[in-house]
């Protein structure tokens, strides 16, 4: 092989060109900077989300609501772990529009033990709008079957039916006039005290479940965005919280049932402010600790010629110090 081709390929013994260890290294970097980030902010934006949450502004979504009562000064705590913990005798959960996650079972489950809760039964599936993502661009009913199996779950036995149509009932006992369009009820549902009744059937019903104070509501559109604001629905939706709240309580609205859990995570909690502050100025003083412990920058300085015994230091010098009397 010639020279030039060593050239090209390295040096002999070398694995790797300069070059291409540089790229290696740089793709390394990359990859760990990558992974470091989606560590910290790799769970995605839930106000992009188009489900029945509180996060979402779409007609599925359930902020409407949310920032009604903020406004109202009501106590309001969005969930996304653990939020089993967090309920107690002073509070109210919302267990709005359940998915059939692991998640969900396991707090649909748990109902029965909460001491005030609001469970709120799912209607609608959506697919999102290409050219408005935080749109919903089709809706579609969820089968019976499915909404029937969140009831059972909750140890409450009852069936569901739709009615086709647009009714209004006028509740003076929460405030005001319902307007819902194809209503959802419950049927034979014996095991549920009617609150408020519909089309023969309970459109609010009180459990018993032997502890506690829970209430099932089955049709979600009296709550969410795009039928809240129809008559006197958002009254109504207040009242209903109103009633089961206890006094100054917060109210608890569990994101995890929509697969929103989000776990504690130290190191993105350290980029977010006001931590983010912290974090860079202790990186900064790591940089210039390291900085300031530095020995020298570049080549070291050459030494001075030590004189050696000998002819040839005595001729050197000698040498030395004819060429500078010459100057």
């Amino acid at each position: 092989m010639s020279s030039e081709g060593e050239a090209k390929t390295g040096r002999p013994g070398e694995l790797f060109s300069p070059r291409t260890l540089l790229a290696i290294i740089a793709i390394g970097t990359a990859a760990f900077v990558g992974m470091i980030y989606l560590e910290m902010f790799g769970g995605g934006d839930p106000d992009l989300e188009i489900g029945p949450s509180t996060y979402s502004s779409s007609a599925l979504g359930h902020k409407a609501l949310m920032e009604t009562l903020r406004r109202l000064d009501v106590p309001v705590v969005v969930s996304r772990f653990r939020t089993a913990e967090k309920t107690g005798p002073d509070s109210l959960l919302v267990l709005a529009e359940p998915d059939d996650s692991e998640t969900s079972e396991q707090m649909i489950g748990a109902f029965g033990n909460v001491p005030r809760g609001l469970l709120v039964l799912p209607k609608w599936d959506g697919s999102r709008d290409r050219s408005k993502p935080r749109w919903v661009g089709a809706m579609g009913q969820v089968p019976l079957e499915k909404i029937e199996q969140v009831l059972e779950r909750a140890q409450i036995n009852a069936l569901v039916k739709r009615v086709d149509g647009t009714f209004t009932l006028d509740v003076p006992e929460l405030g005001g006039r319902i307007e819902l369009t194809d209503p959802q009820v419950m049927i034979d549902a014996r095991a549920l005290k009617p609150i408020v009744s519909l089309q023969g059937g309970v459109l609010v019903g009180e459990a018993d479940l032997g502890a506690g104070r829970q209430w099932v509501l089955s049709d979600p559109d009296l709550i969410s965005n795009h039928g809240i604001d129809q008559a006197d629905n958002a009254v109504v939706a207040v009242s209903l919280i109103e009633s089961l709240r206890p006094g100054g309580g917060p109210v608890i609205f569990d994101e995890t049932i929509h697969g929103l859990e989000l776990r504690p995570n130290l190191l993105r909690t350290a980029f977010e402010l006001p931590f983010g502050i912290v974090t860079l100025s202790a990186a900064v003083a790591i940089a210039l600790a390291i900085w300031a412990g530095l020995m020298r920058f570049g080549r070291p300085e050459p030494g001075q010629r030590a004189l050696q015994p000998g002819k040839v230091t005595l001729i050197r010098t000698t040498a030395d110090l004819l060429r500078q009397g010459s100057r």
